[in-house]
């Protein structure tokens, strides 16, 4: 009997403690701006949100719903039409800093004093940093991550966009060479006869090679900035899942 009791509060607890975990709420406001926009995140006990933005984005407020397990934050509501201004999932740091899971953007805690009315100056002297807290920037044992990165960048390698760059004909001893990439661990990537051999940019001597600016992976959608030192040019690629299969979506080139 003693036993039986026992088993049953043991569960009970193990039971409470789960529900205490993810029903986490906690009231705190952020703020950060990027894109010459002004973006401020508050937080409430009942487990609601609003995020506002004031600047070139426009005057919006966005309101949902929210869920808090440990540091992770997940908004169950509000996110869906913001034009990605918005996501699903976000990170607290060790720092009190909120940091969004798909843009990597961070915004600052509001401290006590910083909730009096703010001058015009203060409120704009929280700019965002693009934060490393996903694969390739920090290292992800996830097998399936890594092979859809590198699936992607396979794809932006032998897009006709960045292929028209290469010149093997004219350079036959031309190498594809690309600057090593925090944790990035891509072995099969090629162009036609050519292996991409990565190396770190400081060992690089040739005077053309890749050199990966920025990547972000998320779920649904992967971004790739590239820089072609020796051909003076940069390309941005957006590429978007659809039905389990990743489609090249738009690409934009500039001039270094």
């Amino acid at each position: 009997m003693l036993s039986r009791i026992f088993r049953f509060l043991v569960v009970a607890f193990l039971v409470c403690a789960f529900q205490v975990a993810r029903g986490q709420t906690f009231e705190r406001s952020f703020r950060g701006h990027w894109a010459s926009t002004l973006w401020e995140f508050a937080f409430h006990i009942d487990s609601t949100y609003e995020r506002a933005s004031f600047g070139h984005y426009g005057h919006t407020l966005v309101e949902g719903r929210y869920e808090r397990t440990g540091d992770t934050i997940h908004l169950l509501s509000g996110y869906e039409n913001t034009s990605q201004t918005v996501n699903e999932y976000y990170l607290l740091d060790s720092n009190g800093y909120l940091i969004d899971l798909s843009l990597r953007y961070d915004y600052a805690p509001v401290t006590a004093t910083a909730t009096k009315p703010d001058s015009e100056l203060t409120r704009w002297s929280y700019p965002s940093r693009v934060r490393r807290v996903k694969y390739p920037q920090t290292d992800d044992p996830d097998p399936r991550k890594r092979a859809e990165l590198e699936t992607v960048l396979q794809m932006a390698l032998n897009s006709p966009s960045i292929r028209k760059y290469y010149h093997f004909d004219q350079f036959p001893k031309r190498r594809l060479v690309i600057a090593s990439y925090y944790h990035l661990k891509a072995d099969t990537l090629s162009v036609d006869s050519h292996t991409v051999i990565f190396l770190p940019k400081e060992q690089i001597r040739d005077a053309f090679f890749i050199e990966i600016e920025d990547l972000n992976q998320n779920r649904d959608k992967i971004e790739i900035d590239l820089i072609l030192h020796g051909e003076g040019v940069s390309l941005w690629f957006y590429f978007v899942k659809r039905e389990g299969v990743w489609i090249e979506g738009d690409v934009y080139e500039t001039e270094n």
